[in-house]
């Protein structure tokens, strides 16, 4: 039990040292994007300056016949494609080298060093929530031009000047701003990748090594979801049915069951010792009343299958609860 304790311990360690590499990542993308903010600005500063109310009316209409509303839509997405290309060949390097050192450290952990390591490049392939790397990447972009082209056109329509909404205001710490909405996604969608890049080598490891079943173990805290409560403690075969994260920013990883089963608290017990307003806010009011009242168990408000959480609707159409 022991030696199952140390390879838990050095397990749930790798998993707190991701963190730290996850906001490294995060900056590192962040600063490639704002590499292009100053050209952006530019583009759309030079755009409102001269434009006539005939620029405007195109623009509202994004009627791109006209060259000035051309030449700002090009440069816009020019900028925004070139920070996208730069942000995946980024990631890329810096996912390839993750899987790598997880692969190696996951190895030494469970004493599989003389198994063929996998290739991090097959790793890396796998998807993240349902994405792989440059699709993942491709679409936080996609959303970001998106946000940029109509917030730029809201204020033609509002007539207020485009730059603050895209930058920021000083008196807001420049959290109000677009840029400011893209770099919290980009910090979210970093955390995530980390962690299932960090799994799925883990798990291509765990096969290689024979190992054949994996434990799910929670992070409990706070922070922790009903859906990731659900699944703590239940066992899976390497590599097949559910795996972490479930959902953006989660926490959670998979372990060999001999690891696994070395741990003394789970999420059912944890949650028992919550206090009411804590345990209120996990769930939400009505799922917490039918907890509390003994109408429904905690793993009744998880759909199995999805790993989400059944919505208030669903719950009663399957159990007929009672509302008051």
């Amino acid at each position: 039990s022991g030696c199952f304790a140390n390879m838990m311990d050095d397990l749930l360690l790798r998993q707190a040292l991701l963190q730290q590499y996850a906001n490294g990542y995060a900056e590192q993308i962040v600063s490639l994007y704002e590499s292009g903010d100053k050209r952006l600005i530019a583009a759309v500063r030079n755009f409102f300056d001269d434009a006539t109310p005939a620029d405007i009316a195109a623009l509202l209409r994004q009627n791109e016949s006209r060259q000035s509303v051309k030449i700002l839509l090009d440069e816009i997405r020019a900028i925004t494609a070139e920070q996208n290309k730069d942000v995946i060949a980024a990631a890329t390097l810096a996912m390839l080298a993750l899987a790598k050192a997880e692969a190696s450290a996951t190895a030494e952990i469970v004493g599989a060093e003389d198994a063929p390591p996998p290739k991090a490049q097959d790793v890396i392939s796998l998807p993240v929530l349902g994405l792989g790397l440059v699709a993942t990447w491709a679409a936080l972009n996609a959303r970001y031009l998106i946000n940029v082209i109509s917030t730029v056109t809201n204020a033609a329509q509002e007539g207020v000047d485009p730059v603050p909404l895209l930058r920021g205001t000083k008196g807001q710490n420049y959290k109000d701003g677009v840029f400011f909405t893209r770099n919290n996604q980009v910090e979210r969608t970093a955390e995530t990748q980390v962690n299932g890049v960090s799994n799925n080598a883990q798990a291509a490891v765990y096969e290689a090594a024979g190992i054949k079943e994996e434990e799910w173990v929670a992070t409990l805290d706070h922070k922790t979801c009903p859906t990731c409560g659900n699944l703590d403690g239940k066992r899976f075969k390497v590599g097949k049915g559910t795996t972490a994260p479930v959902h953006p920013r989660c926490r959670c990883l998979r372990v060999p069951v001999s690891a696994g089963s070395d741990i003394k608290t789970r999420y059912v017990d944890w949650f028992e010792r919550r206090t009411e307003t804590a345990k209120r806010s996990i769930l939400g009011a009505t799922r917490y009343d039918l907890y509390k009242s003994g109408e429904l168990e905690l793993n009744e408000f998880v759909n199995d299958r999805t790993q989400k959480l059944y919505t208030i609707d669903e719950l009663n159409d399957i159990y007929n609860i009672s509302r008051s």
